[in-house]
């Protein structure tokens, strides 16, 4: 029994390293300023996609469009960091081919 407790205590997490205590602590010294700057840049590429001919609707409560928009307002700061979006399907086009598409044309890059 102590062995698979030992076991369980260390695959789960139940203790932090000194090392892990100090990216967790190091973590939450920027998380501020982190989802400040996700938040502003959630609000620019919602703005983006409201108004782009690819996209038939953009959910973000951040929106004036938003029907969710005077609740976001009252009880939030921003409108979160978070962006979903529907493409617009082509003519003739299967729904899977157009995500197809538009996620073989993404591209990323690390700073």
């Amino acid at each position: 029994l102590a062995e698979r407790l030992n076991f369980l205590k260390s695959s789960v997490g139940a203790i932090a390293s000194p090392f892990e205590a100090y990216l967790a602590l190091r973590g939450l010294k920027t998380l501020a300023v982190r989802m400040e700057r996700q938040c502003a840049n959630a609000q620019k590429v919602a703005e983006f996609l409201e108004h782009h001919a690819g996209i038939v609707e953009v959910h973000y409560p951040g929106l004036p469009s938003s029907r969710f928009f005077e609740l976001c307002r009252r009880q939030m700061r921003t409108g979160g960091a978070v962006v979903t979006a529907r493409l617009k399907v082509r003519e003739g086009e299967a729904e899977v081919d157009t995500m197809r598409r538009f996620f073989s044309r993404l591209r990323y890059w690390v700073l």
